[in-house]
């Protein structure tokens, strides 16, 4: 993984599991955009930099700071890089494993668009529970 936006999209989720929000977001562009799937608490369009800090910031609040995200692999291909994952979280008693691909648009290590797809919409819809 020599692609220098590869290196970089490794070094977000790497902060980002390990519940260091603050980093994880220093890898985001201020114009950024997240889109969240599905209809659940988190499901979403998040344009800049706040409002991705505030669904960052509510991910780690709905799962009381145990996300974490396993990386199988990255593949990137200049600005496109895309991360093949599985989150794991738990939430009021409850611990979920899914499998998900996040696809990213960087440019110079800084991510100016991510958009998950879950590979268990349904599952991942009743763990975070209604929009």
């Amino acid at each position: 993984m020599t692609q220098p936006n590869a290196l970089a999209l490794a070094a977000h989720i790497a902060a980002l599991s390990s519940g260091d929000v603050a980093l994880a977001m220093s890898f985001y562009a201020e114009d950024c955009m997240l889109q969240y799937p599905g209809r659940n608490a988190l499901s979403g369009t998040y344009r800049g930099g706040d409002e991705v800090l505030g669904f960052l910031s509510k991910a780690m609040e709905l799962t009381e700071g145990t996300f974490h995200v396993e990386t199988h692999a990255i593949l990137a291909d200049g600005e496109q890089v895309v991360a093949l994952v599985s989150p794991t979280a738990s939430r009021q008693g409850c611990t979920l494993t899914w499998d998900a691909v996040d696809v990213y648009t960087m440019s110079d290590g800084k991510i100016r668009e991510h958009r998950i797809l879950e590979g268990d919409q349904y599952a991942v819809d009743e763990f975070f529970g209604p929009a």
